[in-house]
Protein backbone atom coordinates (compact mmCIF):
# COMPACT_ATOMS: atom_id res chain seq x y z
CA UNK A 1 0.00 0.00 0.00
CA UNK A 2 1.54 3.48 -0.87
CA UNK A 3 -0.16 6.56 0.22
CA UNK A 4 0.40 9.71 2.71
CA UNK A 5 1.72 9.99 6.01
CA UNK A 6 -1.49 11.90 7.90
CA UNK A 7 -1.27 12.54 11.74
CA UNK A 8 -4.65 13.05 13.53
CA UNK A 9 -4.51 14.59 17.52
CA UNK A 10 -8.02 14.68 19.71
CA UNK A 11 -9.04 15.40 23.02
CA UNK A 12 -11.98 13.72 24.65
CA UNK A 13 -14.02 14.75 27.97
CA UNK A 14 -15.32 11.19 28.62
CA UNK A 15 -15.46 10.36 25.55
CA UNK A 16 -17.35 13.96 24.22
CA UNK A 17 -15.03 14.84 21.55
CA UNK A 18 -13.86 18.66 22.38
CA UNK A 19 -11.13 19.11 19.73
CA UNK A 20 -9.23 17.57 17.02
CA UNK A 21 -6.40 17.70 14.54
CA UNK A 22 -5.43 16.71 11.07
CA UNK A 23 -1.72 16.94 9.29
CA UNK A 24 -0.01 15.24 6.65
CA UNK A 25 4.18 14.84 6.55
CA UNK A 26 5.12 16.86 3.54
CA UNK A 27 8.90 16.08 4.03
CA UNK A 28 10.19 13.07 6.25
CA UNK A 29 13.07 13.47 8.27
CA UNK A 30 15.44 11.31 10.89
CA UNK A 31 13.99 8.97 12.31
CA UNK A 32 10.30 9.24 10.44
CA UNK A 33 9.82 12.39 12.40
CA UNK A 34 8.89 15.67 10.08
CA UNK A 35 10.06 18.11 8.95
CA UNK A 36 7.65 20.20 7.35
CA UNK A 37 3.71 19.29 7.35
CA UNK A 38 0.45 21.04 6.39
CA UNK A 39 -2.62 21.05 7.90
CA UNK A 40 -5.85 18.53 6.40
CA UNK A 41 -9.17 18.82 7.14
CA UNK A 42 -11.48 15.42 6.73
CA UNK A 43 -14.34 14.82 8.39
CA UNK A 44 -14.17 11.15 7.77
CA UNK A 45 -11.08 10.92 9.78
CA UNK A 46 -12.90 13.27 12.41
CA UNK A 47 -16.08 11.08 12.48
CA UNK A 48 -13.71 7.68 12.72
CA UNK A 49 -11.32 9.70 16.14
CA UNK A 50 -14.96 10.56 17.43
CA UNK A 51 -16.35 7.28 17.34
CA UNK A 52 -13.24 5.22 18.75
CA UNK A 53 -12.96 7.99 21.42
CA UNK A 54 -17.25 7.90 22.63
CA UNK A 55 -16.70 3.97 22.75
CA UNK A 56 -13.83 3.77 25.15
CA UNK A 57 -15.66 6.84 26.93
CA UNK A 58 -11.94 8.30 26.81
CA UNK A 59 -11.01 11.54 28.34
CA UNK A 60 -7.88 13.62 27.90
CA UNK A 61 -5.64 13.33 24.91
CA UNK A 62 -5.52 10.63 21.91
CA UNK A 63 -3.33 10.52 18.91
CA UNK A 64 -3.15 8.70 15.42
CA UNK A 65 -1.14 8.10 12.65
CA UNK A 66 -2.64 6.38 9.56
CA UNK A 67 -1.54 5.76 5.81
CA UNK A 68 -4.67 7.51 3.73
CA UNK A 69 -4.10 5.38 0.71
CA UNK A 70 -3.65 6.79 -2.93
CA UNK A 71 -5.40 5.10 -5.32
CA UNK A 72 -8.44 5.20 -2.99
CA UNK A 73 -8.01 7.54 -0.21
CA UNK A 74 -8.69 5.45 2.37
CA UNK A 75 -6.85 6.05 5.79
CA UNK A 76 -5.41 2.88 7.06
CA UNK A 77 -4.71 3.42 10.87
CA UNK A 78 -1.45 2.09 11.69
CA UNK A 79 -0.57 3.68 15.65
CA UNK A 80 -2.34 5.28 18.77
CA UNK A 81 -0.49 7.28 21.41
CA UNK A 82 -2.62 8.68 24.99
CA UNK A 83 -1.17 11.80 24.09
CA UNK A 84 -0.83 15.14 22.16
CA UNK A 85 1.96 15.42 19.56
CA UNK A 86 3.24 18.15 18.34
CA UNK A 87 0.33 20.76 18.55
CA UNK A 88 1.60 23.35 17.37
CA UNK A 89 0.71 22.95 13.92
CA UNK A 90 -2.84 22.66 15.31
CA UNK A 91 -2.44 26.29 17.43
CA UNK A 92 -1.12 28.12 14.21
CA UNK A 93 -4.48 26.79 12.43
CA UNK A 94 -6.74 27.68 14.87
CA UNK A 95 -7.27 24.87 16.90
CA UNK A 96 -6.24 24.57 20.87
CA UNK A 97 -5.30 21.15 21.57
CA UNK A 98 -3.30 21.89 24.85
CA UNK A 99 -6.00 24.73 26.15
CA UNK A 100 -8.88 22.10 26.00
CA UNK A 101 -6.67 19.74 27.47
CA UNK A 102 -6.09 21.98 30.00
CA UNK A 103 -9.55 22.73 30.76
CA UNK A 104 -10.74 19.07 31.41
CA UNK A 105 -8.22 18.40 33.58
CA UNK A 106 -9.51 21.32 35.44
CA UNK A 107 -12.95 19.54 35.53
CA UNK A 108 -14.57 21.84 32.97
CA UNK A 109 -16.75 21.18 30.22
CA UNK A 110 -14.93 23.38 27.09
CA UNK A 111 -17.14 23.80 24.24
CA UNK A 112 -16.63 21.91 21.09
CA UNK A 113 -13.89 23.48 18.89
CA UNK A 114 -14.33 23.90 14.77
CA UNK A 115 -11.97 22.50 12.57
CA UNK A 116 -9.10 25.12 11.87
CA UNK A 117 -7.96 26.21 8.85
CA UNK A 118 -6.69 23.69 5.85
CA UNK A 119 -3.12 24.36 4.37
CA UNK A 120 -1.21 25.92 7.03
CA UNK A 121 2.20 24.84 6.32
CA UNK A 122 4.81 24.50 9.53
CA UNK A 123 8.83 23.19 9.85
CA UNK A 124 10.63 21.62 12.61
CA UNK A 125 14.51 23.82 11.69
CA UNK A 126 15.94 21.56 14.33
CA UNK A 127 14.78 18.55 12.19
CA UNK A 128 15.53 20.21 8.99
CA UNK A 129 18.94 20.36 9.95
CA UNK A 130 19.94 16.94 10.96
CA UNK A 131 18.07 15.44 7.52
CA UNK A 132 20.08 17.64 5.53
CA UNK A 133 23.36 16.32 7.59
CA UNK A 134 22.61 12.75 6.65
CA UNK A 135 21.77 13.42 3.34
CA UNK A 136 22.81 10.38 1.10
CA UNK A 137 25.13 9.88 4.06
CA UNK A 138 27.70 12.32 3.07
CA UNK A 139 27.50 14.25 6.37
CA UNK A 140 29.18 17.45 4.44
CA UNK A 141 29.35 20.79 6.24
CA UNK A 142 28.29 22.71 3.02
CA UNK A 143 24.88 20.91 3.27
CA UNK A 144 24.05 21.97 7.06
CA UNK A 145 25.07 26.05 5.81
CA UNK A 146 23.00 25.24 3.26
CA UNK A 147 20.27 24.32 4.94
CA UNK A 148 20.92 27.14 8.09
CA UNK A 149 20.57 29.75 5.00
CA UNK A 150 17.13 28.40 3.60
CA UNK A 151 15.78 28.46 7.28
CA UNK A 152 17.14 31.97 7.64
CA UNK A 153 15.41 33.48 4.71
CA UNK A 154 12.36 30.97 4.41
CA UNK A 155 12.85 29.98 1.19
CA UNK A 156 13.64 26.70 -0.67
CA UNK A 157 11.50 23.72 0.85
CA UNK A 158 10.97 26.05 4.05
CA UNK A 159 9.04 29.07 1.74
CA UNK A 160 5.57 29.87 3.23
CA UNK A 161 6.38 27.65 6.54
CA UNK A 162 5.98 29.04 9.89
CA UNK A 163 8.86 27.84 12.50
CA UNK A 164 7.20 25.04 15.64
CA UNK A 165 9.96 23.88 17.37
CA UNK A 166 12.15 27.05 17.60
CA UNK A 167 10.26 30.31 17.21
CA UNK A 168 12.94 32.75 17.66
CA UNK A 169 11.44 35.84 17.14
CA UNK A 170 8.31 34.87 20.21
CA UNK A 171 11.48 33.09 22.16
CA UNK A 172 14.42 34.10 21.75
CA UNK A 173 15.54 31.32 24.60
CA UNK A 174 15.15 28.95 21.62
CA UNK A 175 18.41 30.15 20.10
CA UNK A 176 19.84 28.45 23.16
CA UNK A 177 19.13 24.66 21.95
CA UNK A 178 19.56 25.84 18.51
CA UNK A 179 22.88 27.02 18.69
CA UNK A 180 24.11 23.67 20.49
CA UNK A 181 22.54 21.65 17.69
CA UNK A 182 24.38 23.94 15.19
CA UNK A 183 27.50 24.26 16.91
CA UNK A 184 27.68 20.06 17.27
CA UNK A 185 26.82 19.55 13.27
CA UNK A 186 29.05 22.23 12.24
CA UNK A 187 31.80 20.12 14.39
CA UNK A 188 30.89 16.89 13.25
CA UNK A 189 28.39 16.35 10.86
CA UNK A 190 28.13 12.81 11.66
CA UNK A 191 26.68 13.44 14.59
CA UNK A 192 23.35 14.04 13.19
CA UNK A 193 22.71 9.94 13.36
CA UNK A 194 23.35 9.73 16.67
CA UNK A 195 20.77 12.88 17.80
CA UNK A 196 17.88 11.20 16.00
CA UNK A 197 18.84 7.56 17.06
CA UNK A 198 19.47 7.64 20.53
CA UNK A 199 16.10 9.95 20.81
CA UNK A 200 14.67 7.23 18.94
CA UNK A 201 16.08 4.47 20.78
CA UNK A 202 14.69 6.16 24.26
CA UNK A 203 11.64 5.20 23.37
CA UNK A 204 11.20 2.36 20.92
CA UNK A 205 9.95 -1.04 20.85
CA UNK A 206 13.33 -3.15 20.13
CA UNK A 207 13.56 -6.45 19.50
CA UNK A 208 14.85 -7.40 22.29
CA UNK A 209 11.96 -5.53 24.73
CA UNK A 210 9.36 -7.59 22.40
CA UNK A 211 10.82 -11.43 23.64
CA UNK A 212 11.07 -10.72 26.86
CA UNK A 213 7.37 -9.55 26.99
CA UNK A 214 6.35 -12.35 25.16
CA UNK A 215 8.00 -14.66 27.92
CA UNK A 216 6.28 -12.59 30.57
CA UNK A 217 3.21 -13.25 29.15
CA UNK A 218 3.67 -16.96 28.70
CA UNK A 219 4.94 -16.99 32.30
CA UNK A 220 2.38 -14.98 33.68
Amino acid sequence: MTGSLERTQAVFDRGRLVASHIYRQVVEGPGGGDVLKISVVSAEVREIVRRIGQALGWHGALSFDYIREGATGTPHFIDANPRLVEPMNAWLSGVDLPGALLQISLGEAPPVQPDGREGVLTRLGIMGLLDAARQRQRHRRRDIQREIALLAFGSGRYRGSREELVPLLTDPWCAVPLAVVVTRLLRAPAAAARFSDTAVAAYSLTPSAIRRLHAWRHAA
